[in-house]
């Protein structure tokens, strides 16, 4: 015994199965009854139910597969992937190309990474001069605040003989 809704709702589903059928006729996914018409870019579920592949991938035998690295789908139930271009790269399963710095940047020849166009400066390699440079500039800061710590002590210790003083007389 089916409830008048559930029953309803089975004279939807094979109404909206007919139209479709009539539309679609070469494609059906999976064994359910009544077979689910078959969507080009899209996939069969576990139910049976055709869901389209969502943007950055594609349909291939009945699966969404994400669109390799350097490549892109912007739409929904894509049939296949589009090549980046120019100075575009992507990531795999991605919905866009995304241009590289064209200052100093460019796209490597699969559009996977964008790359220096100029090789990064080397660091000038040490030279005896800047090591005696160092150590010469070390050597007056330890002068220089002895110094300062001398003065300090001295001012005082002048300044506490002056207090004795004081206090004797």
């Amino acid at each position: 015994t089916q409830s008048r809704s559930s029953a309803a709702s089975d004279v939807y589903k094979r109404q909206l199965y007919n139209n479709l059928e009539v539309r679609n006729t070469n494609y059906t996914c999976g064994n359910v009854n009544p077979p689910t018409p078959k969507i080009p870019g899209s996939q069969c579920s576990f139910l049976g139910a055709c869901v389209a592949c969502p943007v950055g991938s594609f349909s291939f035998n009945n699966t969404c597969v994400d669109c390799p690295a350097g490549t892109f789908a912007y739409e929904p139930s894509s049939s296949n992937c589009l090549a980046c271009v120019g100075n575009s790269i992507s990531a795999s399963g991605s919905s866009v190309c995304t241009l590289c710095d064209p200052v100093d940047k460019k796209a490597n020849e699969k559009h996977t990474i964008c790359v220096p166009t100029t090789p990064a400066p080397t660091p000038a390699p040490e030279t005896e001069h800047d090591s005696t440079y160092l150590i010469l500039l070390i050597v007056v800061n330890i002068v220089f605040f002895s110094l300062v710590a001398l003065m300090i002590f001295f001012a005082w210790k002048a300044r506490t003989n002056r207090q004795d003083l004081y206090i004797l007389s």
